[in-house]
């Protein structure tokens, strides 16, 4: 009999003719490495799978917390007025200016200007946000081209930190007036689809009102777009606060873009 290690069969064992068993015969031990190496591959694939899929339910979760509307108990705007003298913006944050507006279509009035009380061929008052296309006037609704202007009187308790204001989405040009001062623009507001310049995104402006009480004046134009108006919600809050709120949002993107791109890489990878 032969000592020393016994080689490892891969291929068939070929027998001699004096074989009784002459023929092809596979090593038994094939299949039990077989599984080994079937073993050692598929952890790898199954510790990959366990990671895709708690990156897929934390982006969920994730999505499903930023998306949700926290139930607003703070004042709503009535007849272009929002008291907020009983509400502490230092233990509320950031509060939605939601409610009746007063609106002035088919005018792009800067302050100081008198308030509107029935207007002939004037908006009284408007509910935002929404979309100013949804609001009827002499018993049609109003066309979503077109341009308006849009006041709300404000009261707060005192004027001695730097206030923010958020506007998330105006369409499809704003321009934003603190008492009778500019504070911020987003487009180019106009009063006809040449004089006007077309942005889309998120505006926030900082300012320190002169007294408690201040007006908040906001033009919007829109003559590229079916839908005009202010159609996100316009919020105010302490200035730390907000900009606290925008990082938050914008580190949850890079969450998000990150996590999408070890996704894309996952399955790239599973088509190798």
């Amino acid at each position: 009999m032969r000592s020393g290690p016994r080689s490892l069969s891969v291929f068939p064992v070929v027998r001699s003719a004096s074989d009784p068993g002459c023929g092809y015969a596979f090593d038994m031990r094939l299949p039990r490495i077989y599984n080994r190496l079937s073993s050692a591959t598929a952890v790898p694939q199954m510790k990959k799978r366990r990671m895709f899929r708690a990156l897929y339910t934390s982006i969920c979760l994730c999505t499903i917390f930023i998306c949700l509307e926290p139930v607003d108990a703070h004042p709503r705007a009535e007849a272009g007025l929002l008291d907020l003298r009983s509400v502490d913006l230092s233990d509320e944050g950031i509060i939605r200016l939601d409610g009746e507006w007063e609106f002035h279509w088919g005018k792009l009035l800067e302050p100081p200007f008198p308030p509107v009380s029935g207007v002939p061929g004037g908006v009284s008052s408007i509910r935002v946000p929404r979309p100013w296309n949804e609001a009827m006037l002499d018993d049609r609704f109003l066309p979503g081209k077109g341009h308006a202007t849009f006041r709300l009187r404000v009261l707060t308790r005192d004027n001695s930190r730097v206030l923010g204001i958020k506007l998330n989405q105006v369409l499809m040009a704003g321009k934003v007036f603190i008492d009778d001062s500019p504070v911020g623009t987003i487009g180019l507001v106009g009063t006809g689809p040449a004089g006007m310049v077309s942005q889309r995104r998120v505006g926030l402006f900082f300012f320190r009102p002169a007294h408690p009480s201040f007006n908040i004046t906001i033009q919007v134009s829109n003559y590229h777009y079916i839908k005009g108006g202010i159609k996100g919600s316009i919020e105010l809050g302490y200035a730390e606060s907000l900009q606290s709120s925008r990082e938050t949002l914008l580190a949850f993107d890079l969450f998000l873009l990150g996590s999408l791109l070890i996704i894309a890489l996952y399955h790239f990878e599973s088509l190798q």
